[in-house]
């Protein structure tokens, strides 16, 4: 049977990128972060995130060029996609 996402996202970045995902579940956790790498990454003063599981993430496979993952230990940008590549 069909399962129906129980969150979508279409999030547009400029007139031509978009990114599209849709999670299959409810948050695992949700979180207010007001640490300097935070602040410093989002140019806010917190940054807001609600934690899914990876594997009920699903991104549209259109939106993967315009992803970028930032990892904040070695301060580096990829395109790698984490929920797909790993």
């Amino acid at each position: 049977m069909l399962q129906l996402a129980r969150h979508r996202a279409d999030l547009a970045l400029d007139v031509s990128q978009a990114v599209k995902f849709e999670v299959n579940s409810e948050p695992v956790s949700s979180i207010c972060c007001h640490c300097d790498t935070c602040r410093v990454t989002h140019g806010a003063t917190s940054q807001r995130a609600v934690l899914f599981k990876k594997e009920m993430v699903r991104f549209d496979p259109e939106s993967y060029d315009s992803l970028s993952f930032y990892q904040t230990h070695d301060k580096v940008h990829s395109s790698l996609n984490p929920y797909t590549e790993r």
